[in-house]
């Protein structure tokens, strides 16, 4: 069964300490894009993550990115398309970002007024190398947890090897992630998860996904098509 890290609500920590710049890395993401989502959307959200990142040090920046029709209605579909994606050369993290459209807009509202759930944003707890993001505000409640801005910092963090905790916690966790980069410098930034499972090389991280992929003589990288680099 595919396990999210997955958040229903896109709010952050809470009592947030000082942070350091020491040590610090750029994060290649590789962006699939819904059509529905512009290039200057996707531009936009990475911005905001940028400034939540920089007090760390860290630069997240969109290494390549292409448009990609929205894979499934619901987040598992989502996940389930990334999985069969390979992590390009260039890439050391996954981004799918997800329009909204009418049958989200229907959702949404039985969502605020019947309690269903409704899911703006996930990580992989496999790798923590995967995020899914609603790149709009999705609903009511969305924008109440600050949209698709506090929803790519929140997941943003997950990536980073966070789970659901205290800031402090959260920053030992992204120390763990510097060091783990200084270590053994790669054309790769390791990925850590929250249960402290490490991914030194994209070619460990890729062996994980590989058995369920449909054809693994034939796999698709996420490059390709328009770049943006920040």
């Amino acid at each position: 069964m595919l396990l999210l890290v997955g958040c229903t609500s896109v709010g952050g920590f809470s009592s947030k300490p000082m942070a350091s710049a020491n040590d610090g890395f750029t994060l290649r993401v590789c962006v699939l894009r819904d059509p529905a989502v512009s290039e200057a959307q996707v531009n936009d959200l990475f911005s905001a993550w940028q400034e939540e990142l920089a007090p760390l040090g860290i630069r997240p920046v969109i290494s390549e990115m292409r448009e990609e029709p929205r894979p499934s209605f619901t987040a598992f579909g989502g996940f389930s398309a990334l999985e069969q994606e390979r992590l390009g050369s260039n890439c050391d993290r996954l981004a799918l970002l997800v329009g909204r459209n009418a049958g989200d807009v229907m959702y949404g509202l039985a969502a605020t007024f019947m309690g269903l759930p409704e899911v703006y944003g996930a990580v992989d707890t496999k790798t923590h190398t995967r995020m899914y993001l609603v790149a709009e505000s999705a609903s009511v409640p969305h924008a109440v947890f600050g949209g698709a801005k506090g929803g790519i910092i929140h997941e943003g963090y997950h990536l980073l090897g966070c789970g659901h905790w205290s800031w402090a916690d959260c920053y030992k966790q992204i120390d763990k992630l510097k060091a783990l980069a200084r270590e053994k410098p790669t054309d790769f930034v390791p990925s850590i998860t929250e249960h402290g499972r490490v991914y030194r090389t994209r070619e460990e991280v890729e062996q994980v996904y590989a058995k369920g992929r449909k054809d693994e003589n034939a796999p698709r990288e996420a490059r390709g098509g328009q770049t943006a680099v920040q």
